[in-house]
């Protein structure tokens, strides 16, 4: 079987062929017969590829946006392109001997390749093209929102001299909603009672507060200059564009399948934005079962010693939405009590390798963080379910738990919660 692995970095990639698994890896790397080339992101390179008609060409998606255009061109020539993850392929490479280099990484995906092309759980599963499209435009829609936030920011210190009473205004949009505040007014775009209210408020006049008429003064500030319109203007350019993502996800989630996923998340009361993340990453359930629909357990021996169950389609589900991690521990870190020495040497700076590890999508942690920070913090979650997220969080907080301490906790049990809903819909 002719296998091709391809470590993708900027502007280059390094590339191997292997057309059966060398019995010893490792000497195999140190022989002549290991032959490696580089190419380019280019039609011509990318033709030589593609004459060699390799059977599987395996990547890491590590390659900077990279690797999505080299495998969308393979696959649209028919040919067969494997994802593998990158904590699987370094543990593979340490495995078998190998350094770490850009061509020591493509042998091993090469080699990789021969061993465990005819197991599906080696490789990163596919995505369907509609999930695909609707995490690329949440991933759109995240970057367009940080970009507006920039602009709001710089707006509010343009308003601190021009005019103060303003400033601290609402800038927060919610997803499907128009643009909030004083933003359209400070564009020139706003009209009707909007229009006006903001007109007094700057210029001075009447002004209906709390059921009575109120002589406003205007603003002491120095003026609204060109430079904060122009700014006020880009703004709701980019809400424009932000609106228009948020309208094309919300159509694209309005699919009957998705149906029970969302629905799921909403008795949690997620927010719409946590909610088409996460489905983006636990989209099909059943890749987290067995082909016949089952669970995924094991029997394995705890630190106390006692036999129990190890449900591993909850590991993987956890892990896919960011709310797992790695600890490394060996020796007496696996749960002796340190010594006053030891907890001084834990301290130290080398030992923070040895800190855990989150796995798997930052954004679904990025998400799940702002959701919880303004809804379970705020004790504002309603809902039976979510109700259980905030009892949790209270008793994270009684045992000194600080903020993002509690938010990681409350991810993992979080997505425990969503686990058994979805088990109890999609039977």
């Amino acid at each position: 079987m002719k296998i091709i692995g391809i470590d993708i970095s900027k502007n280059v990639a390094t590339c191997c062929m292997l057309e059966s698994a060398p019995a010893n890896l490792k000497e195999y790397s140190q022989s002549k017969e290991f032959v490696w080339w580089h190419i380019h992101p280019c039609a011509e390179d990318m033709e030589a590829i593609a004459a060699l008609k390799p059977d599987l060409i395996v990547y890491e998606p590590t390659g900077g946006k990279y690797d999505e255009a080299f495998a969308h061109w393979f696959r649209a020539r028919g040919f067969d392109c494997r994802k593998v993850a990158g904590r699987r392929l370094a543990r593979y490479r340490s495995e078998k001997g190998l350094g770490k280099n850009d061509h020591l990484d493509a042998l091993s995906m090469a080699s990789y390749g021969q061993e465990k092309h005819q197991e599906p759980s080696a490789w990163i599963p596919k995505q369907g093209q509609a999930i695909a499209k609707i995490r690329e435009q949440w991933l759109q829609r995240m970057s367009l929102v940080r970009q507006r936030a920039s602009l709001v920011n710089r707006i509010r210190l343009q308003l601190a001299r021009e005019f103060p009473e303003a400033m601290e205004f609402d800038g927060q949009m919610d997803w499907g909603e128009p643009v909030p505040g004083i933003l359209p007014w400070l564009a020139e775009q706003a009209t009707g009672k909007i229009a006006a209210r903001w007109d007094k408020q700057y210029q001075g006049g009447k002004l209906r507060r709390k059921g009575a008429w109120v002589e406003i003064p205007g603003t002491f500030g120095m003026g609204i200059s060109a430079y904060t319109r122009f700014l006020a203007q880009q703004a709701m350019v980019i809400s424009g564009a932000i609106a228009a993502t948020e309208a094309a996800i919300d159509q694209a989630i309005a699919e009957p399948e998705f149906t029970p996923y969302l629905e799921a998340m909403a008795s949690l009361n997620f927010s719409h934005s946590l909610m088409v993340i996460w489905l983006t990453r636990i989209y099909p359930f059943e890749r987290f079962l067995d082909p016949d629909g089952r669970e995924r357990t094991s029997q394995r021996m705890s630190n106390k010693g006692n036999w129990c169950t190890h449900n591993h389609s909850l590991g993987q589900f956890k892990a896919a939405l960011g709310a797992a991690i790695e600890q490394p521990s060996s020796g007496t870190k696996g749960g002796i009590a340190p010594t006053r020495q030891k907890r001084k040497a834990r301290r130290s700076k080398g030992d923070k390798k040895d800190s855990p590890t989150p796995i798997g999508c930052r954004w679904c942690r990025v998400a799940f963080w702002q959701w919880s920070a303004l809804r379970v913090e705020t004790g504002r979650a309603t809902g039976e379910p979510s109700q259980k997220l905030i009892t949790k969080r209270n008793e994270l907080k009684e045992k000194g738990k600080n903020i993002f301490q509690r938010s990681g906790n409350l991810h993992g049990y979080a997505a425990r919660l969503l686990y058994r809903e979805l088990k109890t819909r999609l039977k």
